[in-house]
């Protein structure tokens, strides 16, 4: 089982909104292969936040949305959110409370250096 199986058993019954692209391909392979999550897919990530959103609060349970949110920002920015309940971090098995710390590698071509972003 890897750490989006783990996600998923953890969330079953829920409803997952996305916009998957090539990046969370794990993800969406495990999917197909958790029971009792259903999908609902869209093409546009504000659509689907939307989506999410709507249902939500209309069926009053968590949803898992996979597309631009929280999940990639850092903790400081989302803290108040979180702390006021407009997000939720659900635990996963195997994942220690404060987080893990994932190396980080950027590689580019020395003719064409990264801009100031990247720096």
């Amino acid at each position: 089982m890897n750490g989006a199986e783990s996600l998923l058993r953890t969330l079953v019954g829920s409803v997952c909104f996305g916009n998957p692209g090539t990046s969370e391909m794990h993800f969406v392979a495990a999917l197909d292969r958790v029971e009792g999550m259903r999908v609902v897919l869209g093409l546009f990530e504000g659509a689907v936040t939307g989506m999410a959103d709507g249902y939500g609060r209309m069926a009053e349970k968590p949803v898992l949305l996979n597309s631009l949110g929280w999940g990639g920002m850092p903790l400081h920015v989302v803290r108040k959110d979180l702390e006021e309940g407009r997000l939720s971090a659900p635990p996963i098995e195997d994942v220690p409370p404060d987080g893990l710390i994932l190396a980080m590698s950027a590689v580019w071509q020395t003719k064409s250096p990264p801009g100031s972003a990247g720096r």
